[in-house]
């Protein structure tokens, strides 16, 4: 889940944004069969949960 706001200057654009990654900090669903790990590391992270937070500005 993330939220951000856009702010708009003379200068360009400023974004920002915070966000929340495994908001319940869950483990990702066994695969018994898999080949390398027990589950599929592109659709789970593996860190747990965390949060962020991100400023970017384009001209």
């Amino acid at each position: 889940m993330n939220a951000g706001y856009a702010l708009r200057n003379p200068l360009g654009q400023t974004n920002f944004a915070v966000g929340l990654r495994n908001a319940f900090n869950t483990n990702p669903t066994r695969i018994y069969n898999s080949f390398l790990t027990y589950a599929d590391p592109s659709a789970y992270d593996f860190i747990g949960r965390y949060f962020y937070g991100r400023i970017s500005h384009t001209f």
